[in-house]
Order: C-alpha cells, then structure tokens, then sequence
C-alpha cells in the first residue's frame, strides 16, 4: 500500500516535470529575485520593509535546509526546511509568479509530507497573514495553532 501512495506520488510529480535539488552557492542569484518577486508584496502588506541587505540575510538564513524546486529542468521556486529530532518545519516556499496556480507548491508541500510521517516528525510552518498560501495550507491538512503580530503559526494535523 505504501509502496503504490509513494509511487503514484513519484508519477503526479513526474507528470509535472518536478524536481528537487540541493541549492548551492550560485543559486543565490535566483533565490534572491524570486524572494523579490514572491515575498516583498505580501511582507508590505503586513507593513514590514526590508532592506536588500535584509532579503539577503534571509536567503541565507538555513540555506543548508534549501532546495531549488526544477520544472523540466528551469529554476521555478525553492524550499526552504528545517529538520530537529521531532520535527520538520518548512521555513520558506517559494514558486515563482508565472509558475503559480500549476500544482506546483502543493506537490512540493505534499513531498514535505510524506517525509514527515515517514519520519514521523511533526510539521510545522508560519506563514505571513496576508500571504494567500494559507489557503494551500489549509487544504493540505494545516491549522493554525498559534500567531503573533504578522504570521500564523501553522501545525500538521494528521
């Protein structure tokens, strides 16, 4: 049974052309631009600014946790995680703008998944207030079970 969900998995992301790879130095380029593009809207809505200094940092913070998410082999997003004795917590998702609305994100997220109840991790994530990947959380099995000022604090419930 196991063997027929991770297949079935293997075959959606195939039919997608996705796939993940370790970031390395030289992606940084991208994932500064596509931080851009995906984050600085939603993070002005919450009223925070960054400097691009600030963006840099972020990019940088856990970037041993990344991978730059491949659409038949193009840079079309990253995932961002990090991973404790007792959890998984996806700290960035990221797809860039033309590349949203695919299915994408949601095959990405549920990889992250399935690592985590194999592992049998608990996942955990925030995501800003005004970010409309709530949604997508939601309908893959999140709660929000905490917030503070900009984000909701979001578990797994299986």
């Amino acid at each position: 049974m196991n063997y027929i969900r991770i297949r079935y998995k293997q075959l959606a992301l195939e039919k997608l052309k996705i796939q993940l790879i370790k970031a390395k130095e030289e992606d940084k380029v991208f994932l500064f631009k596509l931080r851009m593009q995906t984050m600085v809207v939603h993070l002005e809505k919450a009223g925070i600014f960054l400097s691009n200094k600030e963006h840099k940092d972020r990019v940088n913070k856990g970037f041993k946790g990344a991978y730059i998410v491949l659409r038949s082999n193009n840079k079309v997003g990253v995932l961002k995680c990090i991973e404790t004795a007792e959890t998984i917590e996806i700290m960035q998702l990221q797809i860039a703008p033309e590349y949203q609305g695919l299915g994408i994100g949601k095959k990405v997220v549920e990889d992250v998944i399935s690592r985590a109840k194999s592992t049998k991790k608990t996942l955990i994530l925030k995501v800003l207030k005004e970010n409309p990947a709530i949604r997508l959380y939601e309908r893959v099995g999140f709660k929000a079970i905490g917030e503070d000022d900009h984000e909701f604090h979001m578990k797994l419930i299986l």
